[in-house]
C-alpha cells in the first residue's frame, strides 16, 4: 500500500518528527508511457518499517507501506494506454483488516504515518486523504461493510474500491464477462474476494462524470 505524497523528503523529516522508523526517501525511476513514446521519469519512494527492530525490514504488521512522489503532473496527465473495458478512472479507497483487539492500536499507528487524524464509527476508523481514504476495520466490520466478506489475513488489505467513469456501464461489462458480483451495505456493486484473488474489489461511481 503506497500513499502519495508531494515531497517525499519532506514526509521522511515528519515520519522522524512523529518516530516512526523508515527506510528513507530514495530516488528511483518509473516508465511513462505518452504519445512521444515511453520515458523514464524520476521518482521517490520511501518504506516505513515497523516499531520492532526484529521485524522485517521495510515491513508492518499488515506488509510493505510507503509513500511515493511521483512524476510530474503534465507528464502523467499526457499518459496513454489507461483505458480499460470496466471505465475505472482512479483508486479511490484501502480497506485494512485488522485483528478484533487491534483496531485502535492500528488507528493510532495511521495517524502517526499519515499525520492525520482518524475518524471513528463503530468498527471502523478512516482517514480522508483528498479523492481517496484509508479505512481499518475488524473482520465483523468488513462483514457489515461487504456482506459475506470474510478477510483472506488480518491484518491485511482486504478490499479496495475504484471509481468508474459509467457504474451502470461497469455492471453491464461484469455480468457480459460472466464475473460474479454482490452489493455493499450501500448498494455499490462488489466482486467477492474469493473471486478476484483474495480482496474483493468494490466499484462507484466517479463523481467527476456523475
Amino acid at each position: 500500500m503506497v500513499f502519495a505524497t508531494r515531497d517525499a523528503e519532506q514526509t521522511a523529516i515528519r515520519l522522524d518528527q512523529a518516530g516512526v522508523r523508515h527506510g528513507g526517501a530514495r530516488a528511483l525511476q518509473r516508465p511513462v508511457t505518452t504519445a512521444e513514446g515511453t520515458e523514464l521519469a524520476p521518482i521517490k519512494f520511501l518504506e516505513i518499517s515497523d516499531d520492532d527492530p526484529a521485524a522485517p525490514p521495510n515491513m508492518v504488521p499488515e506488509g510493505r507501506v510507503g509513500a511515493a512522489e511521483d512524476a510530474p503532473h503534465e507528464l502523467l496527465d499526457a499518459q496513454t494506454g489507461l483505458a480499460h473495458p470496466n471505465g475505472a478512472t482512479g483508486l479511490t479507497e484501502c480497506v485494512l483488516c485488522v485483528g478484533d483487539s487491534d483496531l485502535q492500536a492500528a488507528g493510532e499507528r495511521y495517524e502517526r504515518y499519515l499525520g492525520l487524524p482518524a475518524s471513528l464509527d463503530r468498527s471502523t476508523s478512516s482517514f480522508t486523504l483528498d479523492s481517496s481514504r484509508l479505512t481499518l476495520t475488524t473482520p465483523d466490520g468488513l462483514a457489515a461493510l461487504l456482506p459475506g466478506e470474510r478477510p483472506l489475513t488480518a491484518p491485511g488489505i482486504s478490499a479496495y474500491t475504484v471509481e468508474v467513469a459509467d457504474l451502470a456501464a461497469a455492471e453491464a461489462h461484469l455480468r457480459a464477462q460472466n464475473v460474479e458480483f454482490g452489493r455493499s451495505a450501500d448498494g455499490r456493486p462488489f466482486i467477492p474476494a474469493k473471486a478476484a484473488f483474495g480482496t474483493a474489489l468494490v466499484f462507484q461511481q466517479s463523481q467527476e462524470t456523475a
